[in-house]
C-alpha cells in the first residue's frame, strides 16, 4: 500500500466539505499516513485523526445548540477581532481538551501564521487545542491568539491548503481545496456590500497563493467542490455543504483506487 498525505484548506463553514471527502477514504477501508491542515481543514483533520468518523462528526454539528452558537458569538470590539474566541475555545476543548499531537492515530500537522514574522508556523507536538484557535484566526473576525510570546492569525493567510509541508512524507498527496468566489447573482454593475468584499478579497488572495504553490509542488491528486455562494460562517448550513460536495466525490473516489 502506497502511503498517502491528505492536505485539507481552510474556508470557514464551506471546510465541512472536508467530510465528505473523509467518508471516501472511510469507504475505501484506507487511512491517510499523514494529515495536514489550515483553520477549518485543521479542526476537520484533528477529528479524523483523533478517531472520529464521519458519522461521528456529523452528530457533532448535530449537538451543537443554539446556546453553544450563540455563546460563540463572544464580540470583542477594537480587541483585534470582531469575536474573542474564548466561546470556541469552551466548544473545541469538549472534543481536545489535555489531547496532544502524541496521542493521535494519525500524525497531524496544524498551520497556523506568526503574525509578526509573516510566516506559517507547524504545530505538530504538545496540545492541539492551543494549535486549533492559532489556526482558525481569521483577520477581522476572531481575535488574533497571543501563545508563548507569538501573535497568530489564520493559518490560510500564509497556507490556504498546506501540502507543501507533508509532500516528503507520502507516495500520494491529496489536497483539498474549498476556497472559491463569490459568483454573482445580480449584475456585475452592482457594488458588493462590505462583508462581501471583505470575506472575498480574502479568498481571491487564498486562491492566489495556492496556484503559486500548486505551480512548484506536484500533487497526485487535487480536488475542488466548487461550492459556490456558501459565506464563511454559514456553519448551519453543514448539511447542505456535506451534500454538495459528495457530487464531486465520485470522480475522487476513481483517482484516488487508481493510485493505491
Amino acid at each position: 500500500m502506497k502511503s498517502i498525505g491528505l492536505s485539507l484548506g481552510e474556508g470557514g463553514a464551506r471546510g465541512l466539505a472536508h467530510i465528505a471527502y473523509i467518508s471516501v477514504f472511510e469507504d475505501l477501508n484506507i487511512k491517510p499516513s499523514i494529515i495536514s491542515g489550515s483553520s477549518m481543514g485543521a479542526l476537520i483533520g484533528a477529528l479524523y485523526a483523533s478517531g472520529h468518523s464521519t458519522k461521528s462528526m456529523i452528530k457533532i454539528l448535530d449537538s451543537i445548540s443554539f446556546f453553544d452558537y450563540n455563546n460563540m458569538l463572544d464580540f470583542a470590539f477594537n480587541k483585534g477581532g470582531l469575536i474573542k474566541g474564548d466561546g470556541i475555545v469552551d466548544l473545541l476543548a469538549k472534543h481536545f481538551s489535555n489531547l496532544k499531537f502524541e496521542d493521535l492515530e494519525i500524525p497531524l500537522k496544524i498551520v497556523a501564521t506568526d503574525y509578526w514574522s509573516k510566516k506559517p508556523y507547524v504545530f505538530d507536538t504538545g496540545e492541539i487545542l492551543p494549535a486549533l484557535r492559532a489556526s482558525i484566526s481569521i483577520p477581522g473576525i476572531f481575535k488574533p491568539f497571543k501563545y508563548k510570546g507569538h501573535i497568530y492569525i489564520d493559518g490560510g493567510c500564509t497556507l490556504p491548503v498546506p501540502f507543501n509541508i507533508i509532500r516528503e512524507y507520502c507516495d500520494v498527496l491529496v489536497a483539498i481545496d474549498v476556497s472559491t468566489t463569490k459568483t454573482p447573482k445580480r449584475s456585475s454593475k452592482i457594488v458588493p456590500n462590505i462583508y462581501e468584499i471583505m470575506f472575498n478579497t480574502y479568498y481571491i488572495m487564498m486562491s492566489s497563493i495556492v496556484e503559486n504553490m500548486r505551480a512548484n509542488i506536484d500533487i497526485e491528486i487535487y480536488e475542488n467542490p466548487g461550492l459556490e455562494n456558501i459565506r464563511i460562517m454559514d456553519f448551519y448550513k453543514y448539511q447542505k455543504i456535506v451534500n454538495l460536495a459528495k457530487k464531486s466525490t465520485d470522480s475522487f473516489r476513481e483517482k484516488l483506487e487508481k493510485f493505491i
